[in-house]
Parts: structure tokens; C-alpha cells; sequence
């Protein structure tokens, strides 16, 4: 029985001094100097990076903003000053597609064939 209990002392100690160990190896890793002073100018030029980048997409988010903004008024003028019948506009459905309803009557169009180049 007396074995048994020194081997239970043992272990136990050998426990406790890995777990000690551990976290002086884990304290010593967190509180690294040179850990920080290497390491700790690159989050700041990425922050950095991330900033401009968000501003920039701020900037070009605004401008969306203003050209959409134009092209509503626009339409709603052009549709308000529209002479004859009112045209069937597209409207939105419930499942999140957009329709346009069909014409009366089939529309024909001349086009050239300078309109149907695209430029590279």
C-alpha cells in the first residue's frame, strides 16, 4: 500500500510541474518582446491598408448613390412628359425577379452595323 501511495505522489507531482510549465512556456510566448517589436508594424500598415481601401469603396458607394439618383430622375421625368397611352413599365414580382410585360404590338428596329460594334 505504501508504494502505491508514492507512485499516486509522484505522478501527481510530475503533473503539477508539467501543468507549471506549460503556462510559464504559454507567459513566456504572450509577453515576448521581440515577438512584438517584429510583428507589431505589419497589423498597423495592413489596419492601414484596410482603411484606405474602406474609404475608397465609401467613396465609389456614393458615387453609385448619385448616379442611380440621376438615372431615377430621369426616368421618372421622361415617363412623367411621356405623350400618348402610358407605357407597361416592369414591375417587380414576389419572387424577386423583375417582368416586363409584353408589347401590344411587335416593335422593329434598323440598326446599323457600326452600332452593333463594340470597343476593346
Amino acid at each position: 500500500m505504501k508504494l502505491k501511495k508514492q507512485v499516486t505522489v509522484c505522478g501527481a507531482a510530475i503533473f503539477c510541474v508539467a501543468v507549471f510549465s506549460l503556462y510559464l512556456m504559454l507567459d513566456r510566448v504572450q509577453h515576448d518582446p521581440t515577438r512584438h517589436q517584429n510583428g507589431g508594424n505589419f497589423p498597423r500598415s495592413q489596419i492601414s491598408v484596410l482603411q484606405n481601401r474602406i474609404e475608397q469603396l465609401e467613396q465609389l458607394l456614393e458615387e453609385n448613390h448619385e448616379i442611380i439618383s440621376h438615372i431615377k430622375d430621369s426616368v421618372l421625368e421622361l415617363t412623367a412628359n411621356a405623350e400618348g397611352p402610358p407605357a407597361m413599365l416592369p414591375y417587380y414580382t414576389v419572387n424577386g425577379s423583375w417582368v416586363v410585360p409584353p408589347e401590344p404590338r411587335p416593335s422593329f428596329f434598323s440598326i446599323s452595323p457600326q452600332d452593333c460594334q463594340f470597343a476593346l
